[in-house]
């Protein structure tokens, strides 16, 4: 079983405290949906109505187009999965799981063979007589899963699940979950603050900040052509770079910046569209930005070479369109190993301070001075609101 859920006009107080305003959303039957953004942004409070423990002050919550908004939560065809889990301790596995099927009147029969398809589906099935003090965090996990899915409800909603999992379990995690959707195809509403989850079992992505929907979408248009600024920065780290747009051409905005003239593509997702004199924000993803650390590797070499002629930020006059722009000297301030690169922070020549990710064998040292250069088709514009 599965359904669309569609939130319409939902606004939500706390006394004088505004929590919800005006969420409108629709999230397609049988997808993956993911609930982001910082502490007491509503995210909580918006899968709380959705699971009909909190009555909205306004709006309509609805599933397939049914207006549920005053069902109970027991009544409604939905579930919600805690982070605490909410185990029995005294009940076995096969019992726990099984435990909304017995509230539902089913034979002991009947919820004992439901209960062990779910546990075999988590991969517990030879735990079944065990308690839940004998588990780990992660095979806990795994059964609170299996008791929501066992009264087949249309959507499951799941409060930051995997929060109290150390990291490497959490990933683990994060790809049995969405395997585990996808095999029973139930519609997941999942609530987290932790962007690289989001990004790694999200269909969807809805990014809310102070209780207001900031930006929705798959995780490639959230993270390549967010609409805000916040869900720029919310979504991995970002640049930005105050600028002015100067005029517009075939979809170009040629925008005036510190490090130079640059036209870049329009941000289509913009409302209302860029017209010249409007503050505008730059947003340079630090993997998109490259320095030349090693000229004996000839990839950057020649990249920073056929640049070289190019005006950086003291001339002026040339403007740059899908190219590699020379940003100038930066010197390199901090530095710090993560595995799969080296995150830098530049101060460059213009006074900004940039953070660069380099390339893992990247030798670099606090005081070095590095050219540095970005594609512009890369470059996100931005609203400066």
């Amino acid at each position: 079983m599965t359904a669309t859920v569609g939130i319409a006009q939902v606004c939500h107080r706390y006394g004088s405290f505004v929590a919800l305003t005006d969420i409108n959303l629709t999230i397609e039957a049988g997808s993956f949906a993911v609930l982001l953004g910082p502490s007491g942004c509503g995210k909580t409070t918006l899968l709380s109505v959705l699971g009909g423990f909190l009555m909205p002050t306004s709006g309509s919550v609805l599933l397939d187009g049914v207006d549920v908004t005053h069902v109970a939560p027991a009544k409604r065809a939905t579930t919600t999965m805690f982070q605490d889990y909410a185990l029995f301790p005294h009940m076995t596995l096969l019992d726990n799981v099984g435990f909304g099927l017995r509230m539902r009147g089913q034979s002991k029969k009947q919820r004992s063979n439901r209960a062990l398809e779910l546990l075999e589906l988590v991969g517990l099935n030879a735990s079944a007589a065990k308690k839940p003090h004998e588990l780990s965090g992660g095979q806990k996990q795994r059964v609170a899963l299996a008791r929501a899915l066992a009264v087949e409800p249309d959507v499951l909603l799941l409060d930051e699940p995997l929060g109290a999992l150390d990291l490497k379990l959490r990933r683990q995690m994060q790809g049995e979950l969405k395997a585990i959707q996808k095999r029973v195809g139930t519609t997941f509403i999942h609530v987290t603050h932790d962007q690289e989850e989001a990004m790694a079992i999200a269909d969807q992505i809805i990014v809310m900040n102070k209780g207001k929907v900031e930006d929705h979408g798959s995780p490639e248009s959230i993270y390549l052509n967010p609409r805000t600024a916040f869900s720029a920065a919310f979504m991995g780290e970002a640049n930005l770079i105050e600028g002015t747009v100067e005029s517009a051409d075939e979809g170009f905005l040629r925008v005036s910046t510190a490090f130079g003239m640059l036209e870049v593509p329009a941000n289509h997702n913009a409302k209302p569209a860029f017209e010249a004199g409007d503050s505008a924000l730059l947003c340079l993803r630090p993997e998109h930005i490259h320095a030349v650390h090693d000229l004996s590797e000839r990839y950057l070499s020649e990249r920073y070479q056929s640049e070289r002629s190019q005006p950086g930020p003291s001339q002026s006059g040339r403007t740059h369109r899908g190219a590699v722009m020379n940003l100038g000297q930066g010197t390199v301030v901090d530095h710090a190993f993560f595995g799969s690169h080296q995150r830098c922070q530049f101060k460059m020549q213009t006074g900004q301070h940039l953070s660069v990710h380099l390339p893992q064998a990247a030798k670099v040292a606090s005081g070095d001075e590095l050219p540095l250069t970005i594609d512009t088709a890369s470059v996100i514009l931005l609203r400066n609101e």
